[in-house]
């Protein structure tokens, strides 16, 4: 249990959430204690993180001007070269630094054509009522499209999954900022398979994934909750080896 005088977390992110949601003992070494845990190899998401820096190097110039202005291969293959790879995993670094490739240019395939970015790689927050709570998220990409709407753009290069959690407070944070928009569309680019989901989110519709949302954080936040929940994903733990009560 945290210590006595362990103040409640008053910022939360949509992994604050989910990493709850997944097991909340996690949650609590990684959020509450702080701790660093040892973090196990996983070659998606160094790949992930290596793709996600290449579009973030590319977009300013490619958004203005329509073109690369570096050298995505030689980046990429740096990207890659900087994560400890074991001696078993060395093969597949320079696929690896393919997929990163391919997926960069699928991200930049799949922008809107007519569109003016507003907001690139920002971090966002909002206060939730009168809690002091912060509901905060980190934006891939805003854009204005020719229509006038206001569209909040997510890269995700792993599979196709619910992403409501991420997809709620995104919206929130970026409807806060643009409250004057006539619309605000929520978009997620699943690189590895092409695919496009794009919704306007409706506030009725939400209103009980944000009362989900909400029980989350007031669990939280009583600091009495954070039983653990073994899983698939435990092998993923940093935690797993020191930490856990249950492994």
């Amino acid at each position: 249990m945290p210590p006595a005088d362990t103040a409640p977390p008053r910022r939360f992110f949509p992994t604050h959430i989910n990493t709850y949601r997944q097991c909340p003992e996690r949650y609590y070494h990684q959020y509450i204690r702080k701790r660093k845990g040892v973090p196990q190899f996983n070659r998606p998401l160094i790949v992930g993180g290596a793709t996600h820096r290449l579009i973030a190097a590319v977009l300013p110039g490619y958004m203005r001007f329509g073109r690369i202005d570096l050298d995505l291969e030689a980046q990429a293959r740096e990207e890659i070269a900087t994560s400890d790879y074991p001696d078993e995993e060395l093969p597949y670094r320079e696929q690896d630094a393919l997929d990163a490739i391919e997926m960069t240019q699928t991200a930049l395939d799949m922008l809107p054509r007519d569109a003016t970015s507003l907001l690139q790689e920002r971090k966002l927050a909002m206060l939730l009522g009168r809690s002091g709570v912060e509901i905060c998220a980190q934006v891939d990409l805003v854009v204005q499209t020719g229509d006038g709407a206001i569209e909040h753009i997510d890269f995700k290069t792993g599979k196709v999954r619910d992403n409501s959690v991420q997809s709620l407070m995104l919206r929130a944070v970026v409807g806060k900022r643009y409250r004057a928009a006539r619309e605000i569309r929520s978009t997620t680019l699943y690189l590895a398979h092409r695919q496009r989901q794009t919704q306007t989110l409706d506030p009725d519709a939400s209103k009980a994934d944000w009362a989900g949302i909400a029980r989350d954080i007031r669990a939280i936040r009583a600091l009495d909750s954070f039983r653990p929940t073994p899983g698939p994903l435990c092998e993923y733990c940093p935690f797993q080896q020191r930490e856990c009560s249950v492994w």
